[in-house]
C-alpha cells in the first residue's frame, strides 16, 4: 500500500490507498477488502466489509424476549446468556448473575453490611456514624453536635467577646474563665487556683503551700522555709519561739 497526502474529513490520520479506494488509519473502523478480514471474534455480531472498505462490525437484534446466545451466535428465549447481560451498571445493587438454565437475570447480593450505606456516586461502601444529629450527642453542652454527611462533628460553641460557655446551661454568659490559666493570680504563696468548668468560676485550692508548723512562704524566692527565731518577737502573732529555734503555734 502506497501512503498519500491527503486527509481525512474526520481526523487528522494520514490516508491510504487501498486497491484503488480512499481509507484512513485509525484504531477504529479498520480498513478491509473481504468480510473474512473483519471477523471481530464474537458470535453476536455481524462482520462486514463495507462499500467504503471500511469494517463494519453491527450486534445481532434478535426478536424481542429473546438474547444472543454469544457460543452459537443464534437468538434464543430468555433475557441473558451470559453474566454481562444483567449488568444494570448500578453499584449499589451488586453484581447480578444470569441464570443459565432459566435464561433469566436475578440480583446479587448488595456490597455493603447493614452498618453501611452505598455511596454511587463514589462507587464505594461507607460506614455510618450517625443518621440525625442525636447520634453525635457527646455529652457536652459547650459542643455542637450535628452529624453531616453520616459523620458526627462536634465543635466548641463560640460566644461572644468576653462571655464563655457555662457547660452546667450549655448557655453563653459573662463569666471568669474557661481554662485554668484565666484564674491564675501568679502569687505562689497563694496556691493554685482553678476554673471550675461548670459554672466558669474561678476557686482556689483548699492546699495552701508552706502551710505546716514552723513553715513560712516566700513569696520572693517563690518557695517553703522553714521559720527560725530567737525570741517570740521573731514570729508571728500567736507563736513562739520554740527550744529548737522554730515558731510554733501556742
Amino acid at each position: 500500500m502506497r501512503r498519500s497526502s491527503r486527509k481525512c474529513l474526520w481526523t487528522i490520520v494520514p490516508c491510504i490507498l487501498i486497491s484503488g479506494g480512499l481509507g484512513c488509519v485509525s484504531n477504529s473502523p479498520t480498513p478491509c477488502e473481504t468480510d473474512a478480514e473483519c471477523d471481530d471474534g464474537k458470535s453476536c455480531t455481524e462482520d462486514s466489509c463495507g462499500v467504503d472498505l471500511f469494517c463494519r462490525n453491527t450486534a445481532i437484534v434478535c426478536p424481542e424476549g429473546q438474547i444472543c446466545v454469544p457460543a452459537s451466535g443464534v437468538c434464543e428465549d430468555g433475557e441473558c446468556a451470559i453474566h454481562e447481560h444483567c449488568d444494570d451498571r448500578v453499584f449499589c445493587n451488586g453484581v447480578e448473575s444470569c441464570n443459565f438454565v432459566s435464561r433469566t437475570c436475578g440480583p446479587g447480593p448488595l456490597p455493603c453490611s447493614e452498618d453501611q450505606i452505598c455511596d454511587e456516586r463514589l462507587r464505594r461502601c461507607r460506614d455510618v456514624e450517625c443518621m440525625v444529629n442525636a447520634d453525635c450527642d457527646d455529652g457536652v453542652n459547650c459542643t455542637a453536635d450535628t452529624c453531616n454527611d453520616f459523620a458526627c462533628s462536634n465543635i466548641e460553641m463560640e460566644c461572644p467577646s468576653g462571655q464563655f460557655c457555662i457547660e452546667l446551661t450549655g448557655a453563653c454568659m459573662v463569666s471568669d474563665c474557661a481554662t485554668d490559666a484565666d484564674c491564675d493570680d501568679g502569687l505562689f504563696c497563694n496556691g493554685l487556683e482553678f476554673c471550675r468548668l461548670l459554672t466558669r468560676s474561678c476557686e482556689s485550692t483548699t492546699a495552701v503551700p508552706c502551710s505546716e508548723e514552723g513553715v513560712r512562704c516566700n513569696e520572693t524566692l517563690q518557695q517553703c522555709e522553714n521559720i527560725r527565731c530567737v525570741t517570740a518577737a521573731d514570729c508571728a502573732p500567736g507563736q513562739r519561739c520554740s527550744v529548737s529555734g522554730a515558731c510554733v503555734s501556742f
